[in-house]
């Protein structure tokens, strides 16, 4: 229950994305007015179960949302669950003259949270082509997820005399969401059509195939 608010922020930030990425586009990212019948099972109405590449944006972008604001809201100290990501402090490269510190995002949380709470068996979903299609979502919400780990930046602030910077202090933290926004689009301009013919390669492979 204490994730509610942040389950919901990131739910406003994939909407909020998604209509900025295809606000120029034919498919404009279009929600279902609030009060339709349709609404009440998805904001996108059949868009979602239709496996098209705009499906796997929504749910790619969606996931990455999820990540996003349960991880800041880590970062901001609003959980007991987690917080900063301690690992790297203390690290660092002393002749450099710059040390680990700060608060740094730590995402791992966000990632196995989102994992949890959007890759559950959906129920509604049958037949051979449903396995499929399961398996694409969970490959697109996952796709989002890494968005946010690649996006990873370093951030620093400088310590010495007169804003000298004899040392720094660095810490990871998220992109923008505009940012990962652009970067799953990019990855949507991209996007690879599998077919049922195609079904041996929805299946997980050996260790050494799996990337």
């Amino acid at each position: 229950p204490h994730l509610l608010p942040s389950i919901r922020e990131g739910a406003r930030l994939g909407i909020q994305e998604c209509r900025s990425q295809f606000r120029h586009e034919r498919w404009n990212c279009l929600l279902l007015p609030p009060g339709s019948p349709a609404a009440a099972f998805s904001v996108f109405g059949a868009e979602l179960s239709s496996g098209t590449k705009e499906s796997a944006f929504i749910y790619a972008v969606m996931a990455a949302g999820l990540v996003h604001s349960v991880t800041r809201s880590c970062s901001a100290g609003n959980m007991t669950e987690c917080s900063c990501d301690t690992n790297l402090q203390n690290g660092g490269s002393a002749t450099e003259g710059w040390h680990w510190g700060g608060c740094s995002d730590d995402i791992h949380y966000g990632m196995w949270f989102s994992r949890k709470f959007l890759d559950g068996p959906v129920k509604n979903i049958t037949g051979k082509e449903g396995n499929g299609l399961i398996a694409m979502n969970q490959h697109n919400n996952e796709a989002g997820r890494q968005a946010v780990a690649k996006l990873l930046s370093v951030d620093c602030r400088c310590h010495g005399v007169s804003g000298s910077c004899a040392v720094k202090t660095c810490w990871k933290t998220m992109s923008s969401f505009e940012k990962i926004g652009q970067y799953l689009k990019d990855k949507y301009e991209n996007s690879i059509q599998i077919s049922d013919k195609l079904k041996k390669k929805l299946r997980r492979k050996e260790k050494t195939q799996q990337k």
